[in-house]
């Protein structure tokens, strides 16, 4: 089932999805550079309509993985594939 529509039958409190992913700025050809970072990406969106998304590089050296610091930032504003799980708080 597509999550959007799973969201909107059961109406929980908050979608958080977590991903880890590449992070950079495309080269000139449009690929991926050799220096982008690994991180960790949060999104989060409240039924209430507050959308949040934050990342954390993740660092490898021997050992144990670890994140870097947390950047949080409001998302209240953007739209898109990723995000609006909900329906506009004048449905609900």
């Amino acid at each position: 089932m597509e999550l959007r529509r799973m969201v909107r039958q059961v109406m929980p409190d908050a979608v958080i999805m977590i991903a880890e992913a590449w992070s950079g700025e495309l080269d000139q050809h449009g690929e991926m550079p050799k220096n982008r970072r690994e991180i960790v990406h949060v999104q989060i969106e409240f039924r209430t309509g507050e959308k949040y998304c934050g990342d954390a590089d993740i660092i490898r050296g021997p050992g144990k993985p670890s994140l870097g610091p947390w950047t949080v930032e409001d998302t209240s504003r953007d739209s898109g594939r990723f995000v609006d799980f909900f329906p506009p708080k004048h449905l609900h």
